[in-house]
């Protein structure tokens, strides 16, 4: 359409296109789209080096509109030199579909520009005619740097019935100094602890929101905050689930550049066969080929091994047959009857609920606790965890009996009531040796009830090593030592870390644990066990009754192609039970392999039967029989 001339700057306006929406490269040129219905539309350039240059704009031509997305194609405009924001019927606005966003690097720290500031012609020139003077924050959009070594870099393409999930927030991960690392609380931060994550056996990280959320909520947002008169004055949205620039890794969770920071993140986490997936936050109103561009960008651009998104908003049919993310791991807590290929799965509370119920002792739980431990959908499977970013800890849920979330501000009225914790006899800290013993069992036998469920397991970072929010159950906005991880708890726990890590190697190491069908409690190979069955004080007859608190579930590993058999006897009464030992084929015995007591559990050989000391979880492993050997209690260390 002709050559155009501004200071210092020589650049062509040709003809673009409406689609893709956002800012794509063809060859030389660049094509802009931006959905607008405004009668004037441009775009306003701001050099990076402001060394005797200026800002400027350029208005999408009248006749390049179809429907509400202004386009045109640009060439002779070094993009890497200039940061951009759009410009629409008298309103400066920053770019939603940017990759970059410039002027949030600092947490917590907002930057604000006047554009009606007649003393400086630099400014004025950046604004066109037919834009207001306006104070704005000082946000810009950055272009894309697409210039990254991948190198052979691959998805890790670990099965979905194979994941050992491990939740985290950025900031919080590291920030604290204890963690030990050099960039804290960043995206850096999480690499230089691969090695822990590694040695843990975790398959695949998810990261709360990542994007360019803002963290400094406004005086508007719900009206119990209408009391506050300044911004300073409000929480910090430390999570992230609000509006956002979704297309923009956070600038604040990085060291330097984040684009590049988080792509070195995934291809080091890939390096190490671990996944690395993403969780958004999509507020109503967000256009669903919005969501589905959002999603194919991470995909394409960063390749990122899966999302966890909120479908009732997010178009939960598109995106799971979409055939570019087909390979995508997804989750979502309702998938509302959508048919998948198998790499779909449910983000569910029931499991937490239930486990925690039938951990304490709760009647009538032993039924429901059995359909979660076994709930194993198939092609959309279950994500089962024993905490979340919303609850409380593992060792909070041992620790506490009500939630303490005075420090939120809001006289302790928000977060869960419904907790289904037990503080074992003493509420929060305590030296009581006969408390925290308890404690440290009960911690055990949650984790044996997590990793040893069908459903894939989650983890919510540092539960693994005890950590702590002192009873906060929503600590939503505590930035700060109570959300942050302390490290040092991961020296003073030790025996609880290696406890879960132990049983991560235990489930990996056992197929039948983790099956990619639903096990059936059928015999249907005819070999003399079905898949999984359920026993009581005596074998084959399962007590479920109201009153009942144990259960023994046998699981025949030839369905899994192994010849292993594992028996897990739950006793969650506070007496000890005898249990069965249901009989194995000729030339096998039982080994008790792991317990949750320090005490001993009695096997009595000639009765097939086992004494499970009270509040604890036995795991029995099949031994082939030579001459010299004899059924045993000894537990692996």
């Amino acid at each position: 359409m002709g050559r155009q001339k501004k200071p210092e700057i020589i650049y062509s306006i040709g003809k673009g296109s409406p689609l893709p929406l956002g800012i794509s490269v063809v060859g030389d040129n660049v094509n802009f789209a931006v959905e607008t219905d405004a009668d004037k539309a441009g775009i306003v350039f701001y050099p990076k080096d402001k060394q005797g240059k200026e800002c400027f704009t350029v208005e999408f031509p009248e006749d390049q509109k179809v429907g509400n997305i202004r386009h045109m194609s640009l060439s002779g405009i070094c993009l890497k030199d200039y940061d951009y924001n759009y410009c629409a019927d008298g309103e400066v606005f920053t770019d939603k579909r940017a990759a970059r966003i410039i002027g949030r690097e600092v947490w917590g720290q907002r930057q604000w520009e006047t554009l009606d500031d007649s003393t400086k012609p630099d400014k004025t020139r950046c604004k066109p005619d037919f834009c207001k003077p306006a104070k704005i924050e000082k946000l810009r959009g950055g272009f894309f740097d697409k210039e990254f070594e991948w190198r052979n870099d691959s998805n890790p393409g670990t099965a979905m019935e194979d994941t050992v999930i491990y939740r985290m927030h950025v900031r919080g991960f590291t920030k604290d100094e204890s963690s030990g690392v050099k960039n804290k609380g960043t995206f850096k931060g999480i690499q230089e602890k691969i090695p822990y994550l590694k040695s843990l056996g975790v398959t695949y990280v998810e990261l709360m929101p990542a994007y360019e959320f803002d963290e400094i909520l406004k005086l508007d947002y719900p009206a119990y905050f209408a009391d506050k008169t300044a911004e300073e004055d409000m929480p910090v949205n430390y999570w992230g689930y609000s509006d956002a620039y979704y297309f923009a890794p956070k600038q604040a969770y990085a060291a330097g550049n984040a684009v590049l920071e988080f792509r070195e993140l995934v291809a080091a986490l890939h390096k190490e066969g671990i996944e690395l997936g993403m969780e958004f936050y999509f507020t109503p109103g967000t256009s669903k080929y919005f969501i589905t561009d959002c999603l194919r960008h991470w995909f394409l651009n960063y390749h990122v091994d899966g999302f966890h998104i909120n479908t009732e908003v997010a178009p939960a049919d598109v995106i799971a047959t979409d055939p570019l993310l087909a390979s995508v791991k997804l989750f979502a807590t309702d998938w509302m009857g959508v048919a998948s290929n198998g790499n779909i799965a449910r983000w569910d509370r029931k499991f937490m609920c239930d486990a925690r119920r039938f951990l304490k002792g709760d009647e009538g739980m032993v039924e429901s606790f059995i359909a979660d431990f076994l709930d194993n959908p198939g092609e959309g499977r279950v994500v089962n965890f024993l905490a979340d970013h919303n609850s409380f800890t593992v060792k909070d849920m041992v620790s506490y009996e009500k939630k303490y979330n005075e420090a939120n501000g809001e006289n302790n009225n928000d977060g869960e009531n419904y907790n289904f914790s037990w503080n074992c006899g003493a509420e929060g800290e305590t030296k009581k040796r006969k408390v925290l013993d308890c404690r440290t069992k009960q911690m055990k036998n949650a984790w044996v009830m997590l990793l040893c469920s069908q459903g894939i397991p989650m983890i919510m970072a540092g539960d693994e090593f005890g950590r702590t929010q002192s009873g906060n159950n929503n600590p939503y906005c505590q930035d700060n030592e109570l959300s942050w991880l302390n490290w040092k708890l991961l020296r003073s726990n030790k025996v609880m870390f290696e406890f879960v890590k132990q049983l991560i190697e235990f489930r990996k190491a056992n197929k039948i644990l983790h099956m990619k069908k639903r096990l059936m409690q059928m015999d249907s190979m005819s070999c003399g066990y079905p898949d999984v069955s359920l026993h009581g004080i005596r074998a084959w007859y399962p007590d479920t009754e109201y009153y009942s608190r144990h259960i023994g579930l046998l699981f025949c590993g030839k369905y899994a192609g192994g010849q292993d058999y594992i028996y897990i006897a739950f006793n969650m009464y506070w007496e000890e039970q005898t249990m069965a030992l249901p009989a194995l084929e000729p030339g096998y015995e039982w080994q008790l392999t792991l317990k949750t007591d320090k005490g001993d559990a009695k096997i009595i050989e000639e009765d097939r039967k086992c004494n499970i000391p009270a509040r604890s979880v036995c795991i029995f492993i099949s031994k082939k029989v030579t001459k010299t050997t004899k059924i045993t209690g000894v537990v692996k260390k």
